[in-house]
């Protein structure tokens, strides 16, 4: 029986999932860095986190992504910086604002503000906004290491 994929979606957001790395280093403009995540209990969840700066246009783009492979393809992911994104209302959103890749946000087609989901503020504040973002995907942040290069 093949399983929901919102009911799946939701199933693999609930999970605590950890990095196999615990050394994070921010890539500088132009590129990405890619660290694989597993879950806790379950080591059959593979997961991919992308700090992505590889903006072709804007050289200041800074978006953190959560892929499933199991899931085939992105859940999450949270726009620092960037162009604005419409959201349910057809209005538009400045960065910083998220993407949910579920059914009940259209598969990420429209945009959430940040402050919807969080009173914290993020919009320069790089570390916090990454740690946001592993607490946002129930990913174990004991003993990570952060070096950022976005200078």
């Amino acid at each position: 029986m093949k399983m929901d994929r919102q009911l799946y979606f939701e199933q693999l957001m609930a999970l605590v999932k950890i990095l196999t790395r615990k050394y994070i280093e921010f890539p500088t403009s132009g590129h990405q860095s890619k660290y694989s995540v597993v879950t806790k209990n379950e080591h059959d969840e593979l997961f991919e986190l992308i700090v992505n700066r590889k903006g072709h246009i804007r050289q200041d783009i800074l978006t953190y992504v959560m892929r499933s492979k199991n899931y085939g393809g992105i859940l999450i992911r949270l726009d620092m910086s960037g162009a604005p994104h419409e959201n349910k209302a057809g209005d538009l959103v400045e960065t910083p604002h998220l993407h949910i890749y579920d059914e009940a946000h259209q598969n990420g087609a429209e945009s959430i503000a940040l402050s919807e989901v969080t009173d914290l503020a993020l919009l320069t504040e790089i570390t916090d906004s990454f740690l946001f973002f592993l607490e946002k995907n129930k990913v174990d942040q004991t003993d990570i290491s952060i070096k950022s290069n976005l200078v």
